[in-house]
C-alpha cells in the first residue's frame, strides 16, 4: 500500500523522450535510451498511477491537463482547504 492520497505520473512515447533528452540536455542517443532502459517501465509506473499525464504533445497541451487535474483536486477537497495552494508547474511558454 503506497503512502499517498494521489500518484500522478507523467509518460510520453521513448522515441519523444530520447528527442528531448538529446535536444535539451545534450546527451547522446545512446545515453539516453540507457537511461529510459534503466527507469521502471511504462506498465510499472502506470500500475501505480492514478493520474497519467501525458506529455508526448505541446507544453499548452501538458499544461492543460495539469491544470484540469489541479481543478479536480481543488473542487475534490475545498472542504479541506484551509486557504488557497498555489501549484508552480513552470513556464508556461508552448515549445
Amino acid at each position: 500500500q503506497l503512502q499517498w492520497d494521489l500518484v500522478v505520473i507523467t509518460e510520453a512515447p521513448a522515441e519523444t523522450r530520447v528527442r528531448r533528452m538529446v535536444e535539451l540536455r545534450g546527451m547522446t542517443q545512446e545515453d539516453a535510451e540507457r537511461r529510459i532502459a534503466n527507469q521502471a517501465s511504462d506498465e510499472q509506473r502506470r500500475a501505480i498511477a492514478d493520474v497519467v499525464i501525458d506529455t508526448g504533445a505541446s507544453v499548452a497541451d501538458t499544461m492543460r491537463q495539469a491544470d484540469e487535474l489541479w481543478s479536480q483536486l481543488q473542487t475534490l477537497h475545498a472542504a479541506e482547504l484551509a486557504e488557497p495552494v498555489e501549484l508552480h508547474l513552470g513556464d508556461r511558454s508552448d515549445q
